[in-house]
């Protein structure tokens, strides 16, 4: 059943802490490391993040890129969801890790019975995108039925260069090889969700080309689109391109 976050805001005041939380190792000078894959692991790490305004060490953050890089390119472009589940979709989080943090204090943590499907724009704007990031997809490999991740706009080699989430890897991390591995990702991130034959989930709306169908979609090759528009420096209006208000041709 689909329920809206103010339903539930009276009920569910403060995060559960579980008893079997995996402690996380030290913070040295590199970040936070994260030590297992549990869902434990996975609430600590948030809540550690978030509260402690600690950075993730880069080796624990590319060991969840490739872990849930599999698990992303074996899904379908439509993905269906598990039926007789408590559905909540959540719209763009756009970098903010206390909203993130605050939906699982709503609506429970991801598990049997209790899926999210999380609608794309997870990074740009906020200062946290790779935080979030790297806590949906760590509770991707955690339970993969139940966090579905469509792609948004903003997931994307040069939206991401034009709104801020390079600049933020390259603040925190100083690497291009690693913004690269996460567009990488990003190029495998399904494109909608269908909940249980009825609600189409998919960001940005309904293409406009006319004829478009669901057979379509699931056809795209999604993982060669590391992007959906062209830079400024990368294309000449006039040569079929228009040019948008973020100086990017579409």
């Amino acid at each position: 059943a689909l329920t809206t976050l103010s339903e539930v805001a009276a009920e569910r005041h403060m995060l559960e802490r579980p008893d079997d939380v995996i402690q996380i190792k030290g913070v040295d000078s590199g970040g936070l490391h994260l030590e297992g894959e549990t869902l434990g692991d996975i609430r600590k790490m948030l809540e550690t993040l978030n509260l402690q305004r600690q950075r993730l060490h880069v080796d624990s953050f590319r060991q969840i890129l490739a872990r849930v890089a599999p698990l992303l390119r074996a899904a379908p472009n439509i993905v269906v969801t598990p039926k007789n589940q408590s559905i909540t979709v959540v719209g763009d989080i756009h970098g903010s890790l206390n909203d993130l943090f605050r939906i699982f204090q709503l609506r429970g943590w991801p598990g049997p019975g209790n899926t999210f499907i999380f609608n794309g724009d997870f990074v740009d704007r906020g200062d946290k995108g790779v935080e979030v990031i790297a806590t949906l997809f760590a509770l991707k490999v955690a339970m993969p039925d139940h966090v579905l991740l469509n792609r948004g706009n903003h997931e994307d080699e040069h939206i991401g260069r034009a709104y801020g989430f390079f600049d933020e890897v390259m603040s925190k991390y100083g690497s291009k090889s690693l913004y690269d591995t996460i567009q990488d990702v990003f190029a495998l991130l399904p494109l909608c969700t269908v909940i249980e034959d009825e609600t189409f989930v998919v960001h940005a709306g309904i293409s406009r080309v006319r004829g478009t169908n669901m057979g379509h979609i699931a056809g795209i090759d999604r993982a060669r689109l590391r992007t959906t528009v062209k830079a400024a420096s990368d294309a000449k209006q006039g040569n079929g391109h228009k040019l948008s208000a973020r100086n990017l041709y579409l």
